[in-house]
């Protein structure tokens, strides 16, 4: 499963929030020092060129608004859709992968995150 090949076969849907995200993340990583400006802007720029088919809340706000026991709803706003297409949600985030409730699958990375990449951030920006 990896790269090129398997976004060729596999093209990527997101929630409209799946560019804000990643770019408040890469500002607090620019200021944290993690990365350079010269590195985050050019992580924007890739972000904004990714083909991502996004799509509006308002059809998933129900199914968010169920997970309430169990999810956030940052986080049900993922997981709906997900389920929705029955397709799975790719996440680094291990603990949402083992929550009961979701129905749709989880591809999480195979080894955790390098130790100290996210330090300092918050832990919905880097879980």
């Amino acid at each position: 499963m990896g790269g090129v090949g398997y976004r060729r076969k596999h093209p990527g849907r997101a929630g409209m929030r799946c560019r804000w995200s990643p770019t408040s993340i890469l500002r607090r990583l620019e200021r944290a020092q993690i990365v350079s400006r010269i590195e985050a802007n050019g992580a924007q720029a890739d972000l904004l060129e990714m083909d991502i088919e996004l799509f509006p809340f308002a059809p998933f706000a129900r199914r968010v608004r169920e997970f309430r026991s169990n999810l956030t709803s940052y986080d049900a706003r993922y997981v709906a859709p997900a389920e929705a297409m029955d397709c799975p949600l790719l996440t680094l985030d291990r603990k949402l992968s083992r929550t009961p409730g979701p129905k749709c699958a989880f591809i999480v990375p195979a080894q955790p995150r390098p130790a100290g990449l996210f330090d300092g951030l918050s832990a919905r920006a880097a879980p």
